[in-house]
C-alpha cells in the first residue's frame, strides 16, 4: 500500500469529497499524528562517532573534532538527544555507568574520548583529583605550598587574594576616610 500524503488543507476537503471512507480518514490522520518527522538516514551511531575522531599520537588521546560545549567537553547527537561524546564513548566500550557515578578524564584533557582514559568514580573523587591537577590558578600564579592556602576544603591562591584585596582596599578607600572623619567629629562633638 502506498501512503499518499496531503497537506492540512488538502487531507481535509479529500474527507469532504468522499475521496476516504472514514475508517480510512481516521487510520491515516492516526498515522499522520504518530509519524515522527522525516530525517535524513546518517549511518550507524558507532561509524559516525569514530568519523569524529583523531588520534594524537604523543599523547595517545582520542580527541573529538566535531562541536564541543562552552566547557571543552565534546557532544554528539544519538537518538535524537545530545550526549556527552565522553560518556558515550565509555559506554560504547565499557558498558553503562552506574548510577550516581562520572566519568572522569585520567590524562585531563576534556576533549578526550579513549576510554582507557576515562575512569568511573564519584563526584567527590571527581572534583578533588581535578583539584590536586591544577599547577596554575586561572591567573597563572603557580600553585605551590607557599602561594596555597586552604578555604572551604578548597585550594585557593594566596596572591590572587592579595590582589583582590589590594583592589578592594583601594576602591573602599574614601569611603572608609569619610566613615572614619565622621566617626572622629561625632567623637569630638562637633
Amino acid at each position: 500500500m502506498r501512503i499518499q500524503t496531503y497537506k492540512r488543507t488538502e487531507f481535509s476537503s479529500a474527507v469532504r469529497s468522499g475521496a476516504f471512507s472514514q475508517t480510512q480518514a481516521d487510520s491515516v490522520f492516526l498515522l499522520r499524528c504518530t509519524m515522527k518527522r522525516p530525517f535524513k538516514r546518517r549511518g550507524l551511531p558507532e561509524d559516525r562517532f569514530r568519523a569524529k575522531i583523531q588520534v594524537n599520537e604523543e599523547t595517545g588521546c582520542h580527541e573529538w573534532t566535531a562541536y564541543c560545549d562552552q566547557k571543552g567537553y565534546g557532544a554528539f547527537s544519538f537518538d535524537r538527544k545530545v550526549v556527552k561524546a565522553h560518556t558515550f564513548a565509555y559506554e560504547l566500550a565499557k558498558g553503562p555507568i552506574p548510577e550516581g557515578l562520572h566519568i572522569d578524564h585520567l590524562c585531563r584533557n576534556k576533549s578526550c574520548v579513549n576510554p582507557e582514559h576515562l575512569e568511573v568514580v564519584t563526584l567527590a573523587e571527581n572534583n578533588r583529583r581535578y583539584s590536586q591537577s591544577r599547577t596554575h590558578c586561572i591567573k597563572g600564579h603557580e600553585l605551590t605550598e607557599a602561594n596555597t592556602y586552604t578555604f572551604s576544603r578548597r585550594r585557593a591562591c594566596r596572591r590572587c587574594h592579595i590582589d583582590r584585596s589590594e583592589v578592594w582596599s583601594k576602591a573602599n578607600r574614601d569611603k572608609r576616610n569619610r566613615a572614619w572623619r565622621a566617626w572622629s567629629a561625632r567623637k569630638r562633638g562637633v
